[in-house]
């Protein structure tokens, strides 16, 4: 359910006062990590220079879009590939580097071969990614490249395509203060239809423009 009302554009909740915090952290973090990227000697192009603003590709009439971090050429290397910042525990960041980026955290890989995929798309030859974690409790840095797996991404895809054109959506819970949907940031959306905020896209008639075709 959250994905789909996510990709059909409905509202999310207000967030509580300390997401918004948790969130500014995370900003921190990147500006940091990509602040040591540069002074390293990696080339490192944060913003894309047509918009101004952060790398975004997108499909299905841009109702499904993955945003990058930004762009890297590491020092001794011709490559370049898009880069992608995290911030963990510990404990994630320890499993994070014996294991890589997809036991550690399989959401992250589905989101770098995603962006990779739209990229490549909209016609940028990318065929790695560089994923680089910030350790919150001890300031450690460990990177890993990813290679695309143009298979992984056309499962991806056509999941997305399934979800935008779903029109029941099924949820987690069976009432809305339930645990699965309590930390839901779309739970009125899901659960209470007179929304404050309206659009075209959120009718159940509304048939989205599919922009990927073929495997």
């Amino acid at each position: 359910a959250y994905l789909t009302l996510s990709l059909r554009g409905f509202p999310n909740d207000i967030h509580s006062p300390q997401l918004l915090r948790i969130f500014g952290d995370g900003n921190r973090i990147e500006t940091l990590v990509v602040q040591a990227l540069a002074a390293a000697g990696h080339n490192v192009e944060e913003l894309d220079p047509s918009t101004g603003k952060q790398w975004s590709f997108s499909s299905h009439g841009e109702h499904h879009c993955a945003n990058l971090d930004g762009f890297i050429t590491l020092v001794g290397s011709q490559e370049r590939m898009p880069l992608e910042i995290k911030s963990m525990n510990r404990k994630l960041f320890e499993t994070f580097q014996k294991k890589g980026i997809l036991f550690s955290h399989p959401k992250y890989y589905d989101q770098v071969q995603d962006g990779m995929g739209l990229a490549r798309k909209a016609g940028v030859n990318v065929s790695k990614c560089y994923v680089i974690a910030y350790c919150k409790d001890n300031s450690q840095f460990h990177g890993e490249i990813i290679e695309f797996n143009e298979q992984w991404f056309n499962t991806l895809i056509d999941k997305v395509t399934d979800l935008v054109l779903h029109k029941n959506p099924i949820r987690s819970g069976s009432y809305q203060k339930e645990f699965a949907c309590s930390g839901c940031s779309k739970r009125t959306s899901c659960w209470e239809p007179n929304v404050q905020y309206r659009a075209c896209w959120h009718c159940e008639f509304a048939v989205p423009h599919i922009a990927h075709q073929g495997k």
